[in-house]
Order: structure tokens, then sequence, then C-alpha cells
């Protein structure tokens, strides 16, 4: 998965994609299920799966954070709110049990969070993937780090 960083108006885009060993629907249910997403990334909860629904990020025990569902189409894409940018998860289908993630990320301001926030979505994919394929996943702290860096830097690169 090689990202890509794009100066689009006022956003900046950032785009990963994925070849994933299975098919769409499941592929689909790691996002749009709490049983899914637990598998990749705990601290989200599916609220309510529908074009005005909305999903939960758990920020403590107790605080939980309400993100509003943008793009919805069953099997297709899912996009939520995520602080003031918005995500999206779009899948293709390549085969009967292989599929392309398409990963984006539209970010209105470029903040000092910015680069921490990729670094851990790329980890984050990296762990959709293996859960897709039905493989465990490790969090690996040194990547992180070395992805942190390297996206500071795209990003002043990208905003040029």
């Amino acid at each position: 998965m090689e990202p890509e960083f794009v100066k689009q108006g006022d956003k900046t885009i950032f785009r990963m994609k994925a070849r994933i060993n299975n098919g769409v629907a499941s592929c689909f249910k790691l996002v749009a299920t709490t049983a899914g997403l637990q598998k990749w990334f705990g601290e989200l909860e599916m609220g309510e799966l529908s074009a005005t629904g909305y999903l939960l990020f758990h920020m403590t025990e107790t605080e939980k954070i309400k993100m509003p569902i943008l793009e919805f189409e069953e099997n297709a894409t899912l996009g939520f709110a995520w602080d003031n940018d918005a995500v999206y998860f779009q899948f293709v289908p390549l085969s009967e049990n292989e599929t392309q993630l398409i990963f984006t990320e539209e970010i209105t301001q470029v903040t000092e969070h910015t680069p921490r926030d990729l670094a851990g979505w790329t980890l984050c994919l990296d762990a959709f993937k293996k859960a897709a394929e039905g493989e465990s996943y490790t969090f690996d702290k040194a990547k992180f780090e070395v992805l942190y860096r390297e996206y500071q830097k795209k990003l002043v690169d990208a905003a040029n």
C-alpha cells in the first residue's frame, strides 16, 4: 500500500489502495458492523448503518464521539466524519474472492496531529487487510514512528 498525497482545492487528500484476498461483502462487513470493526479498530462501533446513520468512537470508557455517516452504499462505500475531516472506504470487486480497498481521508486543515492520524490509519489498514484475510495483526510502534516522520514531510511537500 503506497500512500498518495494530493492537494485538491483547499483540501489535502490522503489515499491508500490495497488488494485484499476476500470478497466485497466480507470486506464491507468489517466496516459496517461492530463485530467487524472490532477485528481491526477496537475503538470504533457501528451506531446506525444507513445514509443518515453514525459510528461511535470510544475516546474513553465513558466518552463516545458520534461520527455521522456521510456516504453509504451497501457493499461499495462507507464514508464518515472524522473530527473536522472525512474518511471513505470504497470497495471494488476484482473477482469473486478479491477486492480492492480504496481508503481516502479528505483533510480540511493540516495540523500537528495530522501525520500521527495518517500513520495510525495506515497501520489500521494493515490490520484491516490482515483481518479480511483471516490473519492476525500486531501493532508495530517502530513502523508507526517511521510513518509519522515520513508523513510529516509528505504533508509539507503536498502543501507546496
